[in-house]
């Protein structure tokens, strides 16, 4: 294991998926109660928070451990078929019309199916019943109206971050959370996208705490919507809880390429297998500026980045991209 500090964050080389927890149990906090908001937007390969990390992270916390994500439409096994009265709807109906029609009771029952398919197939149920871990679906938790007081929510964001963008993200904040409020809450991100122009990290982990299972909306026309949005929930999560990210490349790292082996929704990719890369840090905008910076991408081109204040570290992504020559392998897909 390799390990190196920049500012406040701290990134590894590591060998082994088990290397994980001697990395982390160096730099977790000690406290009563964690929270962990996983990647676990689709199970295509080299795309999801795995169960192996998961029991390393739960083998160093020691405290009584939360997992929180929301539903996503494309979370599922591949029988999911979207249809909208009776009919039979592809990806590019979907993009242009509301979300609205998946809370039909249908709908909302089959997303509870594949949500059930997903934590069985991938090892989660058992893994979570070993340690005891709490699980909340947070867009149950936003349709059923279990949430905290809007008007308070909005009141807290306020005073640390001044307006959100969009108001109704003040709506969204589970009053199952607020038990853990001031709680560590780790995003674990999944390093996704190295080489391209909009990363997957911790920060952008966190947009899957939006309760919609179909966030178009929340990109807007042509994504003109997904840089605040992507903020907005940071900054309300920020709010409430003492945010920690964890960027994993341990297993393998989705690579931007046109002509790549993977076909997904959203692109083509390839996949670096067994990169070993993983990074932690308190501050998630460092944090994920530092890892755009080993993976080939500039963080200060990354609009989410930019706003929130990558600039400040332009010491630390420049050790981080010398650092990559000699640690990674990353060279042949660098921008």
């Amino acid at each position: 294991m390799k390990i190196t500090s920049f500012n406040e964050v701290t990134v590894g080389k590591i060998g082994e998926v088990k290397e994980i927890q001697k990395f982390l149990e160096l730099l977790l906090p000690e406290a009563e109660n964690f929270v962990i908001k996983p990647n676990w937007y689709s199970p295509h390969p080299g795309s999801f928070s795995t169960v192996s990390v998961m029991r390393q992270l739960l083998e160093a916390i020691d405290g009584k451990v939360t997992v929180i994500e929301g539903h996503s439409l494309d979370r599922q096994d591949g029988s999911m078929k979207f249809q909208v009265n009776g009919e039979e709807v592809n990806w590019n109906w979907l993009m242009n019309h509301s979300w609205e029609w998946v809370k039909d009771p249908r709908h909302k029952k089959e997303l509870r199916l594949q949500e059930e398919w997903f934590l069985e197939e991938y090892g989660f149920k058992d893994l979570f019943k070993e340690f005891c871990v709490e699980y909340i679906n947070i867009s149950e938790e936003v349709w059923a109206g279990r949430i905290v007081d809007p008007k308070k929510v909005e009141e807290r964001v306020k005073n640390r971050f001044g307006e959100l963008k969009f108001k109704e993200v003040y709506g969204f904040m589970p009053s199952k959370m607020y038990r853990y409020e001031g709680s560590p809450l780790i995003s674990l991100g999944k390093v996704k996208g190295a080489g391209g122009s909009y990363p997957s990290l911790s920060v952008k982990n966190l947009f899957g705490l939006l309760p919609d299972p179909l966030r178009v909306w929340w990109h807007g026309p042509e994504n003109s919507r997904l840089d605040y949005s992507i903020l907005d929930i940071f900054r309300l999560y920020e709010s409430f809880f003492d945010l920690y990210g964890l960027c994993d490349g341990v297993e393998e790292i989705t690579v931007v390429d046109p002509e790549g082996g993977l076909k997904f929704p959203w692109g083509r990719f390839n996949l670096i297998r067994k990169p070993g890369l993983i990074g932690f840090g308190q501050d998630l905008v460092e944090l994920d500026s530092i890892i755009c910076g080993l993976i080939g991408i500039n963080p200060q081109q990354v609009c989410y980045l930019s706003i929130a204040g990558s600039k400040k570290f332009e010491e630390e992504i420049e050790k981080a991209k010398s650092l990559s020559e000699n640690w990674f392998n990353f060279q042949p897909y660098m921008t």
